[in-house]
């Protein structure tokens, strides 16, 4: 195990690359200067004003962490509206450059869409050598933009041809082959579940942002037209009635007396559709919703008209409704409130289903959880892996530095696991590494945290933790790994896996940095295999220069 502190390596699948990418190198191209000037340049596109981009840039950024694999979303103008970091190739190179930028800007608007036609998704080879995946996002039989994942190659790399390039558009030779040696190589066989797990993102995107455009569509015509009409229809209900009738939702007054009691003086009919009830029964009060809301909403609806009558302002609310044979529905109610002669509030509202958006944003959510799990989780032993690590140390140290707590740190090697490997094979050593990482999490409950370090690697974080009860820890560890008598004849410390291990612990204090605690716990991992292994060597980190002690 090195004994440097490195945090770059991502949870990348073993059977999708045949060269691993380099997460860490990898760059933001949203904030690049060519991105930002194609911003100035352009008028604001559809997609932008119809989705939040800031969730759909954490999907995307774990989707790269989780599958190796740039992801983004591109205009046909070639702007990036939201993406994962690229390839470091595409980022300080290619776009870095006024000629290969033109090239780069041409394939994102022209070939891309010329590869596409009218295909589910397309895979081609961009203009400076790499290749690229593309499916169309489509609103309403509409295709406004395309998804794309890409910058790998499907073979290795024709190296005169980027030859060729590094000498025409004068890149610096050994810069430019560095990063290009950080490009994955991706098992072709591969390709076809990644598009449609591309297109299939795609489609989601395309729902997503049809709800929104319809929900914002059906508010935009109607509320300006029952702000400025209500006053001048209420004398010809029959109008207000053809008018209410073809809106996909319902429009109403709500007037709350001084008295604190409420009613809705007119309403369409579509009030019916919306809250399951016909107008004229809550034409003088409005009891006959209280079973309809759900109770935790309504005490969140009516806080909210409180405030909206107090400072005049508009009231907005999403709530659930409960109708009888159609279950739990949401809706979503805005109205501009307007102040009477006699001190009462009269609102003129809207209400619109919403929920086919709330089940969109529900799978997002789902979607972005499982990507968030999946990127702090080990996928072949199931605890966490070395970012959650590095995540749950730097929190528990900078917890223990305020409150001046003793932190302890276990790191684990398999014995000899390379020659396990060699005598029982990957298969076997992939059950080992299983069984060893379960009876690790075991003794190791929460707060504190065990995790894959990586390869045959462990490490634990164990917060409030003196060096005694560290290495008390480490040993049950130790003879519990033995008790499993995984069969080890290669070994030559046992006849069966054993593990060495190496504690540090101490005070987090100015003198026992992060780093500081992870190199010793390293060193003292060392020392135990260089004193014959299957044991644990330890030592206390007094944050005092000169008064560290081993064990």
């Amino acid at each position: 195990m090195s004994d440097e502190y490195n945090k770059e390596i991502p949870p990348v699948s073993r059977t999708l690359f045949r060269r691993y990418p380099s997460i860490a190198h990898m760059r933001d191209p949203l904030c690049a200067e060519w991105n930002q000037e194609l911003d100035k340049k352009l008028s604001s596109h559809e997609l932008a004003e119809l989705i939040d981009f800031s969730p759909l840039n954490h999907i995307f950024q774990n989707f790269l962490e989780v599958v190796g694999l740039p992801v983004s979303v591109i205009d046909f103008n070639a702007r990036v509206l939201a993406s994962s970091k690229w390839q470091r190739i595409c980022s300080e190179f290619h776009r870095a450059n006024k000629h290969t930028l033109e090239r780069c800007l041409e394939c994102d608007a022209v070939l891309s869409r010329k590869e596409l036609g009218a295909k589910p998704y397309a895979t081609y080879r961009c203009l400076n050598g790499l290749t690229d995946c593309t499916a169309p996002i489509v609103i309403e039989n509409q295709h406004v933009a395309n998804i794309f994942i890409g910058q790998f190659f499907l073979e290795p790399p024709d190296m005169d041809f980027f030859s060729r390039q590094q000498i025409k558009f004068g890149f610096d030779e050994a810069a430019y082959f560095a990063a290009l040696s950080e490009v994955p190589i991706v098992a072709e066989e591969k390709i076809p579940a990644i598009l449609n797990l591309l297109s299939g993102l795609a489609h989601q995107i395309a729902q997503h942002s049809l709800a929104e455009k319809r929900s914002r569509a059906a508010y935009a015509s109607i509320e300006q037209q029952v702000i400025e009409r209500t006053r001048q229809l209420q004398s010809s209900h029959e109008l207000l009635n053809k008018l209410s009738s073809q809106i996909p939702g319902a429009i109403y007054q709500f007037h709350l007396r001084t008295d604190g009691s409420a009613c809705l003086p007119y309403a369409s009919e579509g009030l019916h559709e919306m809250l399951g009830v016909r107008p004229d029964e809550v034409r003088d009060n409005i009891d006959a919703l209280l079973p309809i809301i759900e109770p935790e909403d309504f005490s969140h609806i009516w806080a909210a008209v409180i405030e909206s009558a107090t400072t005049q302002s508009v009231w907005n609310a999403q709530f659930r409704v409960n109708l009888p044979g159609r279950g739990i529905l949401w809706r979503e109610g805005t109205a501009s409130p307007e102040r009477q002669p006699d001190n009462s509030t009269i609102w003129h509202g809207f209400i619109q289903d919403i929920s086919e958006r709330k089940r969109i944003e529900a799978t997002l959510a789902e979607a972005s959880r499982q990507m968030e799990a999946l990127s702090v989780t080990d996928s072949l032993t199931g605890i966490p892996n070395r970012r959650h690590f590095d995540e749950v140390l730097d929190r528990e140290y900078a917890r223990h530095a305020q409150e001046s707590g003793t932190l302890a740190l276990i790191f684990i090697d398999i014995d000899y696991f390379k020659r396990f490997n060699d005598s029982y094979g990957h298969i076997a050593g992939d059950e080992c590494l299983r069984k060893v990482a379960s009876i690790i999490a075991q003794h190791v409950p929460l707060p504190a945290c065990a995790a894959r370090f990586g390869g045959e690697e462990f490490a634990c974080v164990l917060p409030d933790t003196d060096l005694h009860t560290a290495v008390g820890i480490a040993n049950q560890i130790r003879t519990g790994i033995m008790d499993l008598r995984i069969p080890h004849t290669e070994s030559g410390v046992a006849d069966c896996v054993t593990v060495s291990l190496g504690v540090s612990s101490g005070p987090c204090v100015p003198n026992n940095t992060i780093a500081t605690m992870v190199r010793a716990a390293d060193a003292q991992l060392y020392l135990a295999k260089a004193s014959g292994r299957n044991r644990v060597e330890s030592i206390f980190l007094s944050g005092v220069v000169g008064t560290q002690a081993n064990s």
